[in-house]
């Protein structure tokens, strides 16, 4: 995101929640992954009705 913010690109850091991220232990669950997958796909599915409604504060 602070890469993506300088470039003017309107960007979204998204992913599958994990436990102690960024730890050597991190860890995430079989079934968050297919939520992961079943959310992005509904959101690029319905992409251009959701950006027609998007607000962008700039």
């Amino acid at each position: 995101p602070i890469l993506a913010s300088g470039v003017g690109i309107r960007t979204v850091d998204v992913g599958a929640p994990q436990l102690s991220m960024h730890s050597i232990r991190e860890m995430c669950a079989v079934d968050d992954v297919k939520y992961s997958y079943e959310h992005f796909k509904a959101f690029f599915q319905e992409f251009f009705h959701l950006d027609a409604n998007i607000v962008v504060d700039i």
